[in-house]
């Protein structure tokens, strides 16, 4: 399989700069495995002004290439991230100034691309501040959050879901602005997959939800909860549901992919809270802000940390949250047991068996997945292989799910 050659159509007529591009340097930044829906490359440039040069380094998000099946569901996920950057990110760091808040939650926006016509632009692309230069970085999927880091995670997460319901009851105008963006988000339904042809040995009828039930089915630690268990795990597999409108009145944006991969940290001096930023603004919705809250703390803390402080990162969350709905003068009446309610019902409607599904992509082994730069794949066919293989840290991470949702009530 050859290596491609990353380049970026007339990147001087995209990238927004202040002066003469020079020495640009185009290279990949996302290992296979590590993004399905786009090519993730770095940008390093000099920008000449007068004489002056300054280094620039950029994140550039492209769709794969090449005629595909899933193109147009590509493309329309860089559409939601583009205008995402253009759109929406002014208007929450807008209110939240207004508010005395920095509503410094994402990275900068330096320029995009795209086609308007029905026919998907392959030269489409979104250009983004590269954060890791400033010292921002992920934290290993293999492992999570510490609990630090995972409180600070969770404090971001109060001010990005608080804002919008901010605007809906004190500035319905630019609520409006939002919800037409959210409603501009829905995906269209997809078409089916590309045709898979067996290899030796492989089980035509093997689908994704049979290797998972399966796989939990032999999990010795897991039986105590194997009844309330196999429901969520033998649920048909794909994206999380995006188009679905959530009740009020705590529907707000959903980011609806809120893991390790999606949050950028900044780790300082001893004692201080580290900064964090949130990427990856391809499928968000309009939904309860408990359906992220449980997800990233399902799928994204340190085992450990979860078993001790669960309850603690709950409340934390939740004094935040009320924090800066008070700021933002929205009385809501959100009380501790409402609050409660509200992640029960999105843990039992959707997060327990996303979260679950998603340990697949959390665990995949490193650098060895499909490499969507170069090749076509059938993902519910890399699904059933990637459950199929199964490693240890999976089965434990599936165990911990288990039995702290039970212990809730969760399941």
């Amino acid at each position: 399989m050859s290596t491609p050659k990353y380049k970026i159509k007339d990147l001087e007529a995209v990238l927004q700069v202040d002066g003469e591009l020079k020495n640009v340097r185009v290279t990949r930044l996302s290992p296979p495995g590590e993004n399905y829906l786009s090519v993730v490359l770095g940008i390093e440039a000099d920008v000449d002004k007068d004489g002056r040069v300054v280094k620039k380094n950029a994140v550039a998000k492209c769709i794969p290439p090449g005629e595909r099946k899933f193109v147009h569901f590509h493309e329309h996920s860089m559409k939601n991230e583009i205008r995402w950057y253009t759109d929406i990110v002014p208007l929450f760091r807008e209110f939240a100034r207004e508010h005395g808040l920095s509503g410094d939650l994402f990275p900068a926006y330096w320029g995009s691309r795209i086609g308007e016509g029905p026919t998907p632009d392959p030269d489409c692309v979104l250009l983004l501040e590269n954060l890791k230069p400033e010292g921002y970085d992920n934290d290993d999927r293999y492992v999570g959050c510490d609990l630090v880091t995972s409180k600070a995670v969770l404090k971001t997460l109060a001010l990005f879901h608080a804002i919008p319901l901010g605007l809906k009851y004190r500035s319905p105008a630019r609520f409006k602005v939002f919800r037409d963006y959210i409603d501009n988000c829905k995906f269209p339904d997809m078409d089916p997959p590309p045709e898979h042809h067996l290899e030796d040995g492989e089980d035509a009828y093997a689908t994704p939800e049979k290797a998972f039930v399966e796989a939990v089915n032999n999990i010795l630690e897991c039986r105590p909860y194997l009844d309330k268990l196999i429901p969520y795990v033998s649920q048909p597999i794909g994206p999380p549901d995006c188009n679905t409108i959530g009740d009020e009145p705590w529907s707000t944006v959903s980011h609806n992919d809120v893991w390790v991969n999606n949050i950028m940290i900044k780790r300082r001096n001893d004692g201080e809270e580290p900064l964090i930023k949130l990427v990856d603004f391809q499928m968000c919705g309009y939904k309860s802000f408990a359906l992220d809250v449980v997800f990233f703390l399902l799928t994204s803390v340190i085992n450990d940390v979860l078993r001790e402080s669960f309850d603690d990162l709950i409340r934390h969350y939740y004094e935040e949250l009320t924090k800066n709905l008070a700021t933002f003068k929205v009385d809501l009446d959100l009380t501790y047991d409402k609050y409660l309610e509200e992640l029960e019902q999105a843990a039992r409607s959707s997060e327990i068996a996303h979260s679950l599904v998603f340990s697949n992509i959390v665990f995949g082994e490193k650098g060895t997945g499909v490499d969507i730069a170069v090749e076509e794949f059938n993902p519910m066919v890399h699904m059933t292989k990637m459950i199929q293989n199964m490693g240890e840290n999976q089965r434990e991470k599936i165990v911990l799910i288990a039995s702290e949702c039970a212990k809730r009530n969760w399941l």
